[in-house]
């Protein structure tokens, strides 16, 4: 069972898509998500299972970090590419190699790509993941947690994860601006987490729940009324 991101020789042909995220006071933009897609499965979650499955979800995070580093990038200094990736991808043996060996002839700099964690998977040795992160960050790499709220992980071990940029789960932004509860618990973390971080809050979906966004203190959002998830040369 292989993975591909081309040839029609292989069992799955995968692609990126890429969403906006924006700064909410200014409206601008701040960089783009690559998200994963594959022609065979409904769901990138359903993915992720097929190739935990079969013993391909490094194969598959070196094979999508590999790709969207290779898109044809011209991001202005200060905008970002977010590409996601596991914590078992991070602490795999061969990972800082190659992923040196990917950014070495990639058409962007590490200083613009963010790392993002997917926190839907339990870290089997928090020390190794951070000592990895540190290694990263010399490197020039940007670190972000994703789905925070909804995981795995307490405040505590994202503190000492110590992550450049939070990204909180799109559930919290559902009816945000009539959901008082929901609006209450991210101005509480805001204030927790304190000016350390930046935060991105995903699922926006309308002017008003960014603008109550706005008012808490939400710097950058993400959401289909910012920008849906399009091929590169789709965005303006």
């Amino acid at each position: 069972m292989g993975l591909n991101r081309s040839s029609k020789n292989k069992d799955i042909v995968f692609h990126h898509v890429f969403q906006p995220i924006v700064h909410l006071a200014s409206q601008t933009l701040h960089g783009y998500e690559a998200l994963l897609r594959a022609e065979q499965f409904p769901s990138p979650v359903e993915f992720f299972h097929h190739a935990r499955k079969h013993h391909l979800l490094f194969e598959l995070d070196m094979e999508s970090i590999d790709q969207a580093l290779d898109t044809n990038w011209n991001i202005p200094e200060g905008q970002f590419l977010y590409i996601n990736i596991f914590p078992s991808t991070i602490v795999h043996p061969t990972f800082l190699t190659r992923v040196q060996q990917m950014s070495s002839k990639a058409k962007i700099s590490p200083s613009q790509v963010v790392l993002e964690i997917n926190e839907g998977e339990t870290i089997e040795s928090f020390q190794a993941l951070k000592g990895q992160l540190e290694i990263l960050r010399q490197e020039g790499f940007r670190i972000a947690l994703d789905d925070v709220g909804k995981g795995k992980y307490p405040l505590l071990t994202i503190v000492e994860l110590g992550p450049d940029i939070i990204k909180f789960d799109r559930y919290f932004a559902k009816n945000f601006v009539d959901s008082s509860i929901n609006q209450a618990y991210i101005e509480k973390m805001l204030h927790e987490l304190g000016d350390q971080y930046q935060v991105v809050l995903e699922g926006l979906e309308t002017a008003e729940d960014i603008e109550v966004a706005k008012q808490i203190g939400v710097e950058l959002g993400q959401g289909y009324y910012l920008g849906r998830p399009l091929p590169l040369e789709q965005h303006g």
